[in-house]
């Protein structure tokens, strides 16, 4: 593991271009998250009453290749890997409109993006929806973050994003269908090269 982290800090701090953001570049991002989800429900019933604590533990992690098509704006493809303890993983295709300014004479650029795509599992649990993958891509997702890209080197980035997603679908259960809508924030860490 370590071999490839130094790897990869070369490979960041070796190409001869500069981050600018500029029409026809292209940027490679690999960035993600993990946390937990702990839960406590308690009810009382005609048939006497309960407590049920539990929790799940999830990482995301995507691979995000952008093009500049103007200077500061990107067209992104997101792929998203999603795992939670105890299913199967879950993978996310998402297109984004990226927006990113370059603060002249510092290494910090702001971005904004949005966009949307289909999954094939709930990308951040919640734990009603801890999503493991299904057969089908059918869950919707609709998503914004903003964040800073932090220039290391020539060409390498430290991005730190808060990112909302917005999760539909159509449940089928025992006690019958539901339309299934989740919210969910989080924050990504990631690393990127400007080629």
């Amino acid at each position: 593991m370590r071999t490839v982290l130094i790897l990869i800090a070369l490979f960041l701090f070796t190409i001869p271009t500069q981050a600018q953001f500029l029409q026809g570049q292209y940027e490679l991002q690999l960035s993600g998250t993990a946390g937990s989800v702990s839960e406590t429900m308690s009810w009382n019933g005609t048939e006497g009453s309960n407590e049920v604590e539990s929790s799940l533990t999830f990482a995301y992690i995507a691979v995000t290749p952008a093009y500049y098509i103007f200077r500061g704006v990107a067209v992104e493809f997101e792929a998203g890997l999603r795992a939670v303890e105890g299913y199967r993983p879950a993978q996310s295709l998402l297109l984004n409109l990226a927006y990113t300014h370059f603060f002249r004479g510092t290494v910090v650029a702001a971005f904004v993006r949005g966009g949307g795509g289909l999954s094939n599992g709930i990308i951040n649990p919640v734990h009603w929806h801890p999503g493991g993958a299904k057969d089908s891509f059918d869950v919707t997702v609709l998503q914004a973050g903003a964040g800073l890209k932090l220039r290391a080197g020539n060409t390498g980035l430290v991005r730190i994003e808060l990112n909302y997603r917005q999760q539909d679908y159509d449940a089928d259960g025992v006690l019958g269908a539901a339309d299934v809508s989740v919210g969910t924030v989080a924050l990504l860490l990631g690393v990127g090269v400007l080629l």
